[in-house]
């Protein structure tokens, strides 16, 4: 049997949405007053920390969409374009 996953990230008016298809039935929501930064980091998954891509070549590590909240917490959201995911992230949330 044929299982298909999708990451599925949508950056809205009134915050940003993420969902795991077929795990989620209804969208998570992160509201944008929640969120204190937005920025793009190599993370190494294994490991469970930030990497330094210059030093891990041999590794398949990619970066990733960090936002830290206000509670102090750290959320990664992957993406096959972590470059335009964080400028919509940063324009919605000037603009809110």
């Amino acid at each position: 049997m044929l299982y298909i996953t999708k990451h599925i990230t949508e950056v809205r008016t009134d915050g940003i949405y993420i969902r795991f298809v077929p795990l989620n039935f209804s969208f998570k929501k992160i509201p944008y007053y929640i969120v204190e930064e937005c920025k793009i980091q190599v993370y190494d998954p294994f490991k469970g920390e930030e990497a330094d891509k210059s030093k891990t070549p041999q590794q398949k590590v990619g970066p990733v969409v960090i936002l830290k909240l206000i509670s102090g917490k750290k959320m990664l959201i992957s993406s096959r374009k972590p470059e335009e995911l964080c400028r919509a992230i940063r324009q919605a949330a000037a603009q809110y």
